[in-house]
């Protein structure tokens, strides 16, 4: 008769729910919502324990845990865009982590045993075995979903808002010279979510609330709630948009590569700018060499309000 433990089997599944979140957003580029992963990695774990309660092994259905594994990501990640194709790679992930520590106990020649998984040896073996696993699917799968440049071209960036500061990883695009017409100074092109933890939470819904999509409407409304004197219409032009509309943010301070950037804005993307979550901005050359530089190598393709991206629509 094999003994489980109710508290190892929660703190297994706890820390394995969580392990298997944290690789799910980082390989779709979300933004990790950790409290709410916590909340939901500990909701699969109490459901992984009420398993072993007399009387509850319907609970073993396949589409219950079907449900309850939707249910796990709905409350880690509910309300973000494409929940869809979150929960797609958050199964995906699942199932090469088991894949992985499957593969990890035949080289093991058996070591890693399912039945023994629940005592203190079987839990550091598990545990170690997703950690390799977490580290190399993280670590390849990223690479393989970078687009838009090398590593190379990818910098952390540090903007400051309302004395609330926040480093984001941003591509250094030549083609992007977007600037505000009226004072000229440069922007930068970042996502929202990425920047949301230093915008006050009125303001932020009323970006998320389709305000990205309709930034004159988003504009009036953040005007009305007191936000106007930071917020700025920028007219931009990219593939497929001959004429289209930026919600910008009037950063306190922008530090790239090391130097203070003032008075610089941060124009609000309606679209993810990388698939594979390598970087969440878009930063211009601000060097007046590299600038002239690229302006030779790339003429006609460079003018106020521009925002260019190959691919971008």
């Amino acid at each position: 008769m094999t003994v489980v433990y109710i508290d190892s089997v929660f703190l297994l599944n706890l820390v394995l729910n969580y392990l298997l979140l944290a690789a799910a957003a980082r390989l779709s580029g979300q933004r990790m919502y950790r409290l709410r992963m916590g909340i939901g990695a500990c909701f699969g774990a109490l459901y992984a324990v009420a398993v072993y309660l007399p009387g509850c092994s319907f609970l073993t259905s396949p589409a219950l845990k079907l449900c309850i594994a939707v249910l796990v990501v709905l409350i880690s990640f509910g309300g973000v865009r494409h929940f869809l194709r979150m929960v797609l790679i958050f199964f995906g992930v699942s199932f090469a982590f088991g894949g992985g520590v499957l593969a990890l106990s035949i080289l093991s020649e058996g070591k890693l045993d399912y039945n023994n998984l629940l005592g203190a040896a079987g839990m550091r073996e598990l545990l170690l075995s997703f950690a390799i696993c977490y580290l190399l699917f993280t670590f390849v799968f990223r690479r393989t979903a970078q687009h838009g440049g090398s590593q190379k071209d990818i910098l952390s960036i540090t903007l400051t808002f309302q004395n609330k500061t926040t480093d984001i990883q941003a591509l250094m695009d030549t083609g992007n010279t977007l600037t505000d017409p009226l004072t000229n100074a440069p922007a930068l092109v970042t996502e929202a979510e990425a920047i949301g933890s230093i915008l006050p939470h009125e303001l932020f819904s009323i970006f998320m609330e389709n305000g990205l999509e309709d930034p004159a409407g988003a504009l009036e409304k953040a005007a009305a709630a007191g936000y106007g004197k930071w917020l700025r219409l920028i007219p931009y032009k990219t593939v497929g948009v001959n004429c289209g509309l930026l919600m910008a943010l009037r950063m306190d301070q922008v530090v790239i590569g090391g130097k203070k950037q003032k008075n610089m804005l941060a124009a609000l993307s309606p679209n993810r700018l990388s698939d594979g979550g390598a970087y969440h901005a878009l930063v211009g050359c601000q060097d007046d060499e590299t600038k002239d530089a690229s302006r030779a190598a790339f003429p006609g393709f460079f003018g106020k309000g521009r925002w260019y991206m190959a691919g971008r629509k």
